[in-house]
């Protein structure tokens, strides 16, 4: 088994680590325009990630609100409407219609679904990797292996208070992204042969998350923390530098968690490479921290060595949060 030890520079580093503006880019979808006012209703224009950087021509981005009465900052809340649209549709305004003048908390959610769904008789599209089926919570759905190299589970939130008074209230919200990253990528050092299989045995991820607190929670995890079946077998990723695979998670920011970044439960793999013997390693729960819009990689040395160099590994991995210059571009 690969041993795992933590740098205590891991935390200082953290700490001066800013998000890159590629991180957070948005693009203005459409605007309200000088249509007239009308006084019972809510207007949203929503600024959304730029599609390019996660989605491809088979996704499109769904956006999902709710409109409560009352002030979640302060008191309890009370569920009135629901508006579901998708990127790209003729409008791309959300309103509520036929609101009274009071207090209103909003949830706003944006994920990724294929872009043959379609709308049922109540406007509302099917769910695909979110369930948005509760009013406050967002989960991710339970999709097995296919949690594992899928940019289609990156996804956007947040909450909003607003006063409605007599005349029509517009409100342009750009939506930050709630979900971390986390890649597992093999030192250089360390990878003389190409990787050709990956079985994970044990797997966590933080399931839920509430719009109207910031807040993740639900680790994903089955009894001893072991996978459906036992095992998942995936293909290395794609993507250059080594990576093996990677996965999204649910995070909170650290402000509201304590000033703690959250931590994820145990993660086990094996990496299997032409004829060598397979390489496991185990990660202890409470050891990868993640943060909301940023990219936690683990770097270690996961791959077989060649039996002639037996000096290529180091047994070690170490945890990097950051950024990484860029978020998947």
């Amino acid at each position: 088994m690969t041993s795992l030890f933590k740098t205590y520079g891991l935390m200082t580093m953290i700490a001066s680590l800013a998000i890159c503006q590629s991180c957070t880019s948005t693009e203005l979808l459409d605007n309200m325009g000088d249509t007239d006012y009308k006084p019972d209703v809510i207007s949203l224009s929503l600024s959304a990630p730029r599609v390019e950087t996660r989605a491809d021509a088979t996704h499109k981005l769904r956006y999902t609100a709710r409109l409560f009465k009352g002030n979640t900052e302060t008191g309890n809340i009370q569920f009135v409407q629901k508006k579901q649209m998708l990127e790209g549709e003729s409008s791309t305004v959300l309103v509520f219609e036929g609101v009274e003048e009071g207090t209103y908390t909003i949830t706003l959610f944006a994920d990724y679904v294929p872009s043959s769904t379609v709308a049922d008789e109540n406007g509302e599209y099917p769910d695909h990797y979110y369930d948005t089926s509760q009013n406050e919570d967002i989960e991710m759905k339970e999709f097995g292996k296919e949690f594992i190299n899928n940019d289609h589970y990156d996804c956007f939130g947040k909450y909003i208070v607003v006063k409605k008074e007599a005349e029509e209230k517009r409100e342009t919200v750009a939506l930050p992204r709630i979900v971390a990253k986390v890649r597992l990528v093999g030192n250089e050092s360390s990878m003389p042969v190409t990787p050709t299989k990956v079985n994970i045995t044990r797997f966590s991820t933080l399931l839920s998350y509430k719009l109207t607190s910031g807040f993740a929670s639900s680790i994903y995890r089955y009894p001893q923390g072991d996978v459906p079946g036992g095992n998942w077998e995936i293909t290395p990723s794609a993507n250059t530098d080594n990576e093996l695979f990677y996965f999204y998670t649910f995070a909170a920011t650290p402000s509201i968690n304590n000033g703690k970044a959250q931590t994820l439960g145990y993660l086990s793999f094996s990496v299997e490479a032409d004829e060598l013997d397979p390489v496991a390693t185990d990660i202890n729960s409470g050891e990868i921290q993640v943060r909301p819009n940023y990219i936690t990689t683990v770097n270690g040395d996961f791959v077989p060595a060649l039996p002639e160099d037996p000096e290529t590994r180091t047994d070690r991995i170490i945890l990097d949060l950051s950024s990484l210059g860029g978020w998947g571009d």
